[in-house]
């Protein structure tokens, strides 16, 4: 059995052993009662639901998964991304990725290409905002959880319907599919 489980920093296991990461965990307490399994962990850090769906479609799919899992978390999948995550197959990944100068330069396009959808999703401009130091910018909305829920907000609208995305694959690829919420 081939388990996919899709994520964030949180499912990649950000800053903790990979033993530890909850991916791993679970093959290991499956593996224990001898189930004959493989669980992939797919989380990338900064990735939200649209992202994730888009990776699993592009790169994962052909794996043939029997179940996959979606690990959601509030604050990466209800909100718009700062920044723009380099694909997980960039070469030399290590290397740049934690480069602030490239974080910097990535939240700054991202900016100018949301620019105009920045009133539908409630952010407001920060002035003096230096991703590096002020890690906060790299989401600079402010908007309680209840109004990250409503229909006309569009992170949580085109979240939805990336969901409805991989329910309609998951029915036509024959696979599983749970979504999981971690806690903050």
């Amino acid at each position: 059995m081939k388990i996919i489980i899709l994520g964030d920093s949180y499912t990649f296991g950000w800053g903790v052993p990979i033993e530890s990461t909850y991916p791993k965990v679970l093959e290991g307490l499956l593996k224990e009662k001898n189930y004959p399994i493989q669980v992939i962990n797919a989380g990338i850090f900064g990735y939200n639901t649209q992202q994730e769906v888009l990776f699993f479609k592009k790169e994962l799919l052909k794996l043939k998964p029997d179940l996959v899992i979606i690990g959601f978390f509030i604050s990466n999948d209800t909100l718009p991304q700062g920044v723009i995550p380099m694909h997980p197959f960039a070469k030399n990944y290590e290397s740049y990725c934690h480069s602030w100068f490239i974080e910097f330069i990535k939240s700054r396009i991202n900016r100018f290409i949301n620019r105009k959808i920045a009133n539908d999703t409630g952010c407001r401009a920060k002035q003096g905002d230096f991703y590096p130091i002020k890690v906060k910018i790299a989401n600079p909305c402010e908007i309680p959880d209840e109004e990250k829920f409503q229909d006309n907000f569009l992170v949580w609208k085109r979240c939805k319907e990336a969901l409805c995305e991989i329910k309609q694959l998951s029915i036509k690829d024959n696979f599983g599919l749970y979504l999981i919420i971690l806690p903050d």
